[in-house]
């Protein structure tokens, strides 16, 4: 039987959730309670061709004109497909060096975390300058998806830490790729995806990009599919810094 949801994944993963920042029914939670555990079961459905017709590709860059405006300069003049998706990992790499305008980067600008909010739609992440690795994954679809191209989201966990990506999927196969670390998992001509990992965790050795990027941070993989499509359907309230997070925070907070 498929497993939907990580709670029960081990002990962080529970606490991360039992403590989790987003409000209820927010689209984050609910993408994360939607997620579809990587394991043997599960691996041939997540290998599967996307339905394209459900990201309503022309329907959205209607309906999400603001975005579609930002992202176009993204879009290379031949619309190549590994340009293009350099070209928006690199831009959502280093989205607080650029946000908010006028501003310096969230590192100095959100001086502590309660100046801070979760959530929100991808415009109002790309206004706040995010560099948190859920809201950039969620981003990155938004994205990718106004460009034409399918993608989901993938979250990868340790025992003590864990971080949010992204697939794209390239017409023939499943793409991983990090918007946050700006890594897209292909090499030699050959394309990788969270089930090549599941199957071989020593294939992220193979590329370099920071603390997130060690095999143990992919010992659990879940993947939870974000349409932009269904973005009237999704509640993309904020929320703000608890008790909890806040303990947690304010120790690295500004300390880069």
């Amino acid at each position: 039987m498929v497993k939907r949801g990580m709670k029960g994944l081990n002990k962080y993963v529970d606490e991360l959730l039992d403590h989790r920042v987003f409000n209820s029914n927010s689209v984050d939670a609910v993408l994360q309670d939607s997620s579809i555990v990587v394991d043997n079961e599960s691996k041939s459905m997540l290998r599967a061709f996307p339905d394209i017709k459900s990201f309503k590709f022309d329907e959205i860059i209607k309906e999400r004109f603001i975005l579609h405006r930002i992202v176009r300069p993204l879009v290379s003049e031949n619309n190549c497909f590994m340009d293009n998706l350099k070209s928006i990992c690199l831009f959502t790499s280093s989205l607080e060096t650029h946000f908010p305008i006028s501003h310096q980067p969230n590192s100095k600008y959100y001086f502590t975390p309660k100046d801070y909010f979760w959530g929100g739609t991808e415009e109002m992440i790309i206004t706040k300058g995010s560099d948190w690795c859920h809201e950039i994954a969620r981003l990155f679809c938004a994205c990718t998806q106004i460009c034409g191209i399918p993608s989901r989201i993938v979250y990868t966990f340790g025992e003590s830490d864990g971080h949010v990506i992204a697939e794209v999927f390239t017409g023939a196969k499943w793409l991983l790729v990090d918007p946050l670390c700006n890594i897209i998992y292909f090499k030699d001509n050959i394309v990788y995806n969270c089930i090549d990992i599941y199957e071989d965790v020593n294939i992220v050795n193979m590329f370099s990009g920071g603390y997130y990027c060690a095999p143990q941070f992919f010992r659990y993989l879940a993947v939870a599919d974000y349409r932009l499509s269904m973005s009237a359907k999704y509640d993309y309230r904020i929320s703000y810094c608890d008790d909890y997070h806040y303990n947690l925070l304010s120790k690295c907070w500004n300390q880069n």
